[in-house]
């Protein structure tokens, strides 16, 4: 079995050749690479962009990049479209580090990830480093993008310790797409302009420590289904691919081991979810 992992960072000073080859030892195929912290600084974000593009451009069929974006910054927007549009990335990566999604200020920014149809990469959950600004990372914050239906976008570490909130928040997209179903089946009913299932994924990079990840897997599961979970190692050591491969042991563990998956179900987790989350569902 070939994996992709959703969710690597890169911190500037890597290669793509070292990086594929890493890859290669680890039986990766393709990897979200994304661009390093831009921190609170627009020239380093600038920067970090164009750097990462260089890179992934190497390497494009293994290196996907994801831009990480911080949306408060200036020119974030000229950068964000800037980096999908004419770079090469696939996507982007946020954090909420002091802002919630539901903030007006970041109509603007959402509206733009809309209108491109990009897919999102979002930090959910206990966030290290970044002093208090776990309490801007509940997965239930991000419920306002029902509101702008262009964006696809999954929530990383099952939004650990808030798990059941992010697997509700998948429901809540889900049971939507369900009622616009029903609505479109009517006759002379076109299906209305709702939220779909297809917007939301859950990234189930490790969050949950390991006592906990085989039950938060399990309900992820149960309520999202295998078609709407991506694999991702949360990996900040792309050219280890000592680094790459642990993660995949003990996910593979779970899913197989312990929670009994079919092997058509793990590759759907592991590798295919991950394709139609960046090319979208009608690819």
């Amino acid at each position: 079995m070939r994996y992709n992992d959703c969710h690597v960072h890169f911190s500037g000073g890597e290669s793509a050749s070292a990086v594929v080859a890493a890859l290669k030892e680890a039986r990766i195929d393709r990897i979200g690479a994304i661009s390093p912290d831009p921190g609170q600084d627009p020239v380093r974000q600038n920067e970090a962009v164009e750097w990462m593009a260089g890179e992934t451009a190497k390497a494009p069929d293994r290196l996907l990049g994801f831009a990480w974006i911080n949306p408060l910054l200036s020119g974030a927007r000229e950068i964000a479209e800037h980096a999908f549009c004419d770079l090469g990335f696939v996507g982007f990566k946020l954090i909420p580090h002091h802002w919630h999604a539901y903030d007006e200020e970041l109509a603007g920014f959402w509206q733009l990830l809309s209108t491109l149809r990009a897919p999102c990469i979002i930090h959910t959950g206990i966030l290290w480093g970044y002093g208090d600004s776990s309490r801007f990372c509940r997965p239930v914050d991000f419920e306002v993008l029902i509101g702008y239906p262009g964006v696809r976008f999954a929530l990383a570490h099952i939004g650990w310790p808030w798990t059941d909130e992010c697997i509700a928040l998948a429901g809540r997209f889900a049971a939507d797409d369900v009622v616009a179903d029903v609505m479109s089946s009517q006759e002379h009913a076109p299906r209305p302009a709702t939220p779909s299932a297809s917007q939301m994924y859950i990234d189930i990079t490790m969050g949950a420590p390991r006592p906990y990840r085989r039950e938060a897997l399990s309900r992820a599961l149960a309520v999202a289904g295998d078609g709407r979970l991506l694999y991702g190692s949360d990996c900040s050591r792309p050219e280890d691919p000592e680094a790459l491969k642990a993660h995949l042991r003990v996910d593979y563990g779970i899913l197989s081991g312990e929670l009994g998956l079919s092997d058509e179900s793990i590759h759907r987790i592991m590798c295919d979810n991950f394709e139609s989350f960046v090319r979208g569902p009608d690819a």
